[in-house]
């Protein structure tokens, strides 16, 4: 396996080599210009990782402002549509940070680079968008390079459409990951991943529109979900507190329960005035010893919703 994975790393190497001047070169665009947030801007992405992300509205906590992106996902197949609200904001490091709960931004936020795990609310949120052309931004061997590449009056494509953009900015991993992500400057996130893809099809950023609208009959927050359940779980596994998303398909309150391995009801609670559509609430952890545990949402209409929650140390 290290022998595969540093072929594949020196594969990489040699094509970014070829492609790309040794020197470094200075990036002199403003780097929020790399992810403009602003309320109203929306991105609609095909491939087979489809969605919608919107920049619904923003608010003012713990000093900090915090825009509020909404990302909708269309049914597929047998998936159902779902909604996930991400609340975002700009950082000094050259980052955008992003959170399920408001609470869990603390000095540890956002997550350490070589961090990758499923509780990951947004990967792309993490890189420093103040690194320049030609720049190694983490080395694990023989695991994951990432670097950036790039250049100014680049033409992309948007749906149909080919735009010109004043910088596109790409961050790819050579080794195990193969993973790349680009990034254009006043247009935003325009395509990324390995075996699940993303391509921007659709954008309004800043009042203007690049492609054409793909998606129709996606949620909106004031719409319902086609089903009750349990949007995401973060983080999981948690210390302290986890930030339960979940998707209600008509006003109701909830009951929600705790049970642990052996199916013993360790803690619940009742919520009310629960309206439709997405919801969340912080679950505390309450001296629970680490384990696996099971989670159960309950509405007034016997409609559950069960996930598994895992305490850490």
């Amino acid at each position: 396996m290290k022998t595969t994975c540093l072929f594949l790393l020196s594969l990489t190497l040699a094509g970014f080599a070829a492609g790309q001047d040794t020197a470094v070169v200075p990036d002199t665009l403003d780097w929020h210009r790399y992810y403009p947030l602003e309320i109203g801007n929306t991105w609609e992405y095909g491939g087979l990782d489809a969605f919608k992300s919107t920049i619904v509205d923003d608010t003012l906590a713990n000093g900090r402002r915090y825009f509020i992106r909404r990302d909708s996902v269309p049914a597929v197949g047998t998936l159902g549509p779902f909604i996930n609200t991400f609340y975002l904001r700009y950082d000094t490091a050259g980052t955008v940070v992003t959170l399920l709960d408001l609470d869990a931004d603390t000095v540890a936020a956002p997550l350490p680079f070589d961090r990758f795990r499923a509780d990951f609310p947004d990967l792309l949120g993490h890189f420093d968008m103040r690194s320049a052309f030609g720049d190694t931004l983490y080395f694990r061997e023989p695991d994951t390079l990432f670097y950036v590449q790039g250049g100014y009056d680049v033409q992309i494509q948007v749906g149909n459409g080919v735009v010109e953009v004043a910088a596109l900015k790409c961050f790819g991993a050579g080794g195990i990951l193969l993973w790349s992500g680009c990034y254009a400057a006043d247009v935003g996130f325009v395509r990324g991943g390995n075996l699940f893809g993303s391509e921007l099809m659709y954008a309004e950023v800043n009042g203007v529109v690049y492609g054409s609208p793909i998606f129709t009959g996606v949620e909106t927050s004031e719409e319902v979900p086609e089903q009750f359940g349990i949007a995401s779980i973060y983080p999981n596994p948690f210390s302290d507190k986890a930030a339960i998303a979940y998707r209600l398909l008509e006003p109701s309150a909830i009951t929600v329960e705790v049970f642990d391995a052996l199916g013993r009801r360790i803690w619940w609670d009742r919520t009310s005035g629960n309206a439709a559509g997405s919801g969340r609430f912080v679950l505390e952890r309450r001296g629970w010893p680490a384990g696996i545990y099971l989670l159960r949402l309950t509405t007034e209409s016997g409609a559950q919703a069960v996930q598994s929650v895992v305490v850490a140390e």
